[in-house]
C-alpha cells in the first residue's frame, strides 16, 4: 500500500490551459502520469476569472484529473496547485512593520488588495509574508471563485489541497 505522502498531484492552471501530473515515490518522486487540456481563449470567454473562463477552466481541470485518475490512483494524494501570475494579484507594501501583530498585518494586506482590485471585485483570499527586514510585506490575493474551484476539484477526487502557490512564489 502506498502512503498518501508518497503520492502528489501537481496541477498548473493558467489562462490558456490546465496541466497535471502524478508524482510517486518516498525519497525521490518520479512522474507516473501527465495530462494537459487547453482552455479556449477568445473574446467570448473574456478575461481570466470571468464566468465563462471559470466554466471552461472547471471543465478542463476535471478532464485533466479524470485522465490522471485513469492512470494512477488520486485518492488521498496531496494536491499541489501552481497558478499563473495572471490569476493572482501580487503586491509589496513598504513600511515599518516591526512589532505589528498578525491581525494588523492581515488588515494591511487586505486594504492593499482592496485598493488594487477596487470595489467591483468580490473579497479575495489574501495571504501575506513579512520579509526579514520587517519593512516589506509581500501580499498575494486570489479570487474566492478560483479558490472554490480548486477546493471543489480536490474534494471531488478525494485529495487534500496541500498548497496553492503563484508561479512567482514557486520560483522565488
Amino acid at each position: 500500500m502506498s502512503l498518501r505522502w508518497n503520492r502528489a498531484v501537481r496541477l498548473q492552471l493558467d489562462p490558456r490551459g490546465v496541466s497535471g501530473s502524478v508524482w510517486q515515490g518516498l525519497w525521490r518522486k518520479v512522474p507516473v502520469a501527465r495530462a494537459r487540456r487547453l482552455i479556449e481563449v477568445d473574446e467570448e470567454l473574456g478575461a481570466p476569472i470571468g464566468d465563462a473562463w471559470l466554466a471552461a477552466a472547471k471543465v478542463a481541470m476535471e478532464q485533466v484529473l479524470d485522465e490522471l485518475a485513469g492512470t494512477a490512483r488520486l485518492k488521498r494524494a496531496l494536491l499541489q496547485v501552481q497558478l499563473s501570475d495572471e490569476l493572482v494579484v501580487l503586491d509589496v507594501a513598504v513600511g515599518e512593520f516591526a512589532g505589528h501583530s498578525d491581525r494588523q498585518l492581515q488588515a494591511i494586506a487586505e486594504a492593499c488588495s482592496s485598493e488594487l482590485l477596487g470595489a467591483a471585485q468580490a473579497r479575495p483570499e489574501v495571504r501575506w509574508q513579512l520579509q526579514r527586514d520587517e519593512r516589506h510585506l509581500l501580499i498575494c490575493a486570489l479570487s474566492q471563485r478560483v479558490s472554490a474551484l480548486l477546493t471543489e476539484a480536490a474534494t471531488h477526487h478525494g485529495m487534500p489541497l496541500a498548497s496553492v502557490q503563484p508561479y512567482f512564489l514557486r520560483q522565488w
